[in-house]
Parts: C-alpha cells; structure tokens; sequence
C-alpha cells in the first residue's frame, strides 16, 4: 500500500511539473501555411514533445512518420521534417521551413554525417540572425534576414587535411543562397514535389 501510494505521490508531482502540451502552430496554421506556399502537416508528422516550461523552445521540429531517425539511413530523395522557429520573447513565429534530402550522405572518418539537403525557408518576421564566434573562426556573426522567401542548399564537400593517416577522409557542409528557379530545378532532378496539397 505504502508503494502505491509513493507512486501516486510522484506521479502527480512530475505531471504538475511536466505537463505536455500542443506545439503552437499545428494543423490550425495550415490555411496560412497554403498561402504563403508551404507544406501543410497532418496526423502523419511527429512532434518532438514540448514541455510546458520550454514553450519558448526553438525549432520545433516535425518529422514524418516513418522517416528514419538518422539522415544516413534515408538512401532515396525525401521529403523529411518541417521545422518552426519561434520568437524566444514571446513565442511567435520567425519563420518556418520545409527540408527535403537527395539521400546523399558523406560520412567521414569521424562518423560525422554531412547530408546534401534543400531547405524552403518563409520568413514570417524581420530578423537578425547573431551568433558568437572566436576571432579565429571569423568572429560574430550578425546577419539580418528580411521576410519572405530564402532557399537554402547544402552539400558535401571534402577537406584538404595533411594527415600521417591517407585514408582519412573529412567533409564540410557548404551552405548556399540560391535563387527559387535553383531551388526547383533541384527539387525536379530529385524528382519530389514541393507541395503536398
């Protein structure tokens, strides 16, 4: 008896503390979602549990069903999760967007998967993009981004490393700005859709 009730005990304590909530911006903010051009979402993506304590947690990612957990494992190009970026003060969305892989993955010496992706970004806010970095790596960055469309493509490129070790291979991301026109003709050559309505 003294164990059941222990457990009631901890259990209500941890749901007080703990409760799970509904990511804001689900299925209710598809209508804006088919205005502005991006992917709607359905009972076939899978949110990543948000805390009531960390509203203010971003992104928010969803992922479709079925999709493997790691982007190494995905052979074929797919359509893979949307993320949502929110404001940290006030928890309204920055922007959001839809990425897709070409099943390309480079995996280096050091198990560190590069993955060639393809990034559909709306930008529903102005905002600067700050980041801290040493003085060797180039120092802060303070980019500003300005609402409407950016498109964004990643990938693979190997590194030139002097090394006693021959086989060792290393791979850096290259990110890119490319123009929408780029964008889908990259999405056609993968033969994916970039709408689902």
């Amino acid at each position: 008896m003294k164990k059941i009730l222990v457990f009631i005990l901890i259990s209500i304590v941890f749901t007080g503390c703990w409760k799970v909530i509904i990511a804001p911006y689900d299925t209710e903010f598809n209508t804006t979602r088919k205005k502005v051009g991006l992917r709607i979402i359905d009972s076939t993506f899978v949110v990543k549990k948000i805390v009531e304590d960390h509203i203010k947690q971003s992104p928010i990612t969803r992922k479709v069903k079925g999709v493997p957990p790691l982007l190494s494992e995905i052979k074929k190009p797919t359509y893979v999760y949307k993320k949502t970026y929110l404001d940290e003060n006030n928890g309204k969305i920055i922007y959001e967007e839809d990425i897709f892989i070409s099943g390309v993955t480079k995996v280096d010496f050091n198990d560190i998967d590069v993955t060639e992706k393809l990034i559909f970004r709306y930008i529903f806010k102005d905002y600067i993009y700050k980041f801290k970095k040493p003085p060797s790596l180039g120092g802060d960055v303070n980019e500003k981004y300005t609402k409407g469309w950016k498109y964004i493509y990643e990938y693979p490129v190997i590194i030139k490393m002097t090394s006693n070790t021959p086989n060792m291979v290393f791979y850096d991301l290259i990110r890119k700005i490319i123009s929408k026109k780029e964008a889908d003709s990259i999405l056609k050559s993968w033969k994916l859709k970039r709408l689902n309505y």
